[in-house]
């Protein structure tokens, strides 16, 4: 059990609630959109994020489990704390440079986010260096190869900050996907970033329901890389994934 973790969990998950409260209650918006989705969505995949690297982490005896646990509470922390303070405040959180100060806060964001990555990352290669008794070869091969699509995947962020906009077109529609506020009528990178960062939930959930051979495993993992391949590559052609190009 990893209390740090745990209550960390718990807590985004209750932010997550209020947040999504707030987006039926609150008219603040930000760039045409209420200003609550976003703390709400990072929030949750917060939530689900670690929740998700506890029950890696349960397999490496010997990771400093104390020390990823509280680096990754003071880095979240900062990342969702600050993306809800600016919604309160009815300004952007990302791509915001307009003052000096919300370029450094932008800055450190980005900085925070690679700390994330390249943190995972160091999970993923103990995976490969460390063969845990308490999975099987099919749930391993899972989880080393869905932590590596997360890391590529967690980089795109970079392509997104370099051109301060997630977004790939010249329409001003609000037409966007419930809830994830997707756009539906442009290209949008934050698709990608969300299907690749997301493999460590849904591939190590194959090898445990579905699929129970390294080979299925690595096929499938092959499969998810083109599919996030694809949505990427419709994003920077400026074609939405859902919905409809003006």
């Amino acid at each position: 059990m990893n209390p740090v973790l745990f209550w960390f969990v718990l807590a985004n998950t209750c932010l997550a609630g209020v947040f999504m409260v707030l987006t039926f209650t609150s008219h603040k918006m930000v760039n045409g959109v209420n200003a609550w989705y976003k703390p709400f969505k990072f929030a949750s995949s917060t939530a689900i994020y670690l929740f998700t690297m506890a029950w890696f982490c349960t397999h490496l005896p010997m990771m400093d489990v104390q020390c990823f646990s509280w680096v990754n509470v003071g880095l979240f922390t900062f990342e969702v704390g600050y993306i809800a303070l600016q919604a309160g405040r009815q300004q952007a959180s990302h791509f915001n440079v307009s003052t000096p100060l919300y370029s450094l806060l932008f800055g450190l964001m980005g900085i925070a986010a690679v700390l994330i990555a390249v943190y995972g990352a160091y999970v993923g290669w103990l995976f490969f260096t460390f063969t845990p008794t308490t999975l099987t070869a099919a749930t391993l091969w899972a989880i080393r190869l869905s932590l590596i699509l997360f890391f590529i995947f967690s980089l795109e962020g970079l392509l997104m900050g370099s051109r301060l906009s997630h977004a790939v077109g010249t329409t001003t529609s609000q037409h966007t996907v419930p809830l994830v506020k997707w756009s539906r009528t442009r290209g949008d990178l934050r698709i990608a970033h969300f299907v690749g960062m997301h493999a460590i939930q849904v591939i190590p959930l194959f090898s445990l329901t579905l699929v129970k051979t390294v080979t299925g495993i690595v096929f499938v993992s092959l499969l998810y890389l083109v599919f996030a391949l694809y949505v990427l590559w419709q994003a920077l052609r400026g074609r939405p994934l859902i919905g409809f190009k003006h």
